[in-house]
């Protein structure tokens, strides 16, 4: 995936290509994310089987070294339930 500033919204957008996905190919999220405060929260809907499926993406916990990442699935806006965490951590640099 990759995420970009769109300055016509204005806000960030994202592109996402998944080969194993339900809805597999790539793509442009419907809607806009934004910061809120040290929050960074993506949110998107698409259809998938015929169903609309809404996602919210949140970044939070964001050090120089590590970030948490979660992912809230669910068939409204309303109605999101937790999908999965990411809990990333910059590896230690290995000197030769």
């Amino acid at each position: 995936g990759t995420i970009w500033w769109d300055a016509k919204g204005p806000g960030f957008r994202f592109v996402w290509c998944d080969s194993s996905a339900i809805d597999a190919g790539c793509r442009v999220s419907s809607e806009l994310g934004s910061w809120n405060g040290q929050t960074f929260v993506m949110n998107d809907k698409h259809e998938v089987e015929g169903k609309m499926v809404f996602e919210k993406e949140v970044w939070s916990d964001m050090t120089t070294h590590s970030f948490k990442q979660s992912l809230y699935v669910g068939n409204s806006a309303e109605n999101l339930k937790l999908f999965m965490t990411i809990k990333a951590k910059r590896r230690a640099r290995s000197h030769p």
